[in-house]
């Protein structure tokens, strides 16, 4: 089973928001279309016009138009808490209970500006969050040798010039597509190039063919 969904299953309680809706007197398929009017999108799977006059009675959305009350922010910003509760207790299980002030190192490391290629050297920590769960779910190295490996690489291309010429932002280091759809680590190589003490670009390549 599929690591981050077995922890998801273990820390979202699906009866918790079950009974949240039922003391909003709300239906899953009437959360659902809420959801999706707020974001903007439709939801042909469900009777758009019977939940429509349902929501509208129940003080849901205005009469007449397709506003959501603020009755309807509150339950979505309540249920959306509860699975970011969850979120964040799957991304301490998957990384270690350090995880959250050793993403911050890592991410810290990077220049705050662009690369020569025009993208950032820095993404956002919800982006890196998601990296690393599915990075280690494939290897299990120490944030140790994580943060000693990018230390290396970016010491590497500093010395470019002009500095940063070809190197992978933040994400990317992490794990990229390749053109043969495989999920390619730049961070794992590097690991094993300073395990085995070898100053030459030869690590071995660490990849997982995409289903």
């Amino acid at each position: 089973m599929d690591l981050i969904l077995k922890y998801y299953k273990k820390y979202i309680n699906m009866l918790e928001i079950f009974n949240l809706l039922a003391k909003y007197e709300l239906s899953p398929n009437q959360y659902y279309m809420l959801i999706s009017m707020k974001e903007g999108i439709s939801c042909p799977q469900i009777n758009e016009a019977q939940e429509l006059r349902a929501l509208i009675s129940k003080d849901f959305i205005y009469t007449g138009e397709k506003d959501l009350t603020q009755k309807s922010f509150d339950i979505i910003a309540e249920v959306e808490g509860m699975v970011k509760l969850a979120s964040k207790k799957v991304t301490k299980a998957v990384l270690g209970p350090e995880a959250s002030d050793s993403i911050d190192k890592y991410r810290e490391m990077w220049n705050m500006g662009k690369l020569p290629s025009g993208v950032p050297a820095r993404v956002n920590k919800k982006e890196l969050d998601t990296k690393f769960q599915k990075f280690f779910q494939k290897y299990t190295y120490s944030w140790e040798e994580i943060l000693a490996a990018t230390a290396y690489y970016i010491d590497q291309f500093e010395r470019n010039s002009p500095p940063y010429l070809y190197m992978k932002n933040s994400s990317y280091f992490i794990s990229k597509m390749t053109q043969d759809k495989s999920q390619e680590s730049t961070l794992a190589n590097y690991i094993e190039l300073m395990r085995s003490g070898d100053d030459e670009l030869k690590a071995k390549t660490f990849s997982e063919k995409v289903v």
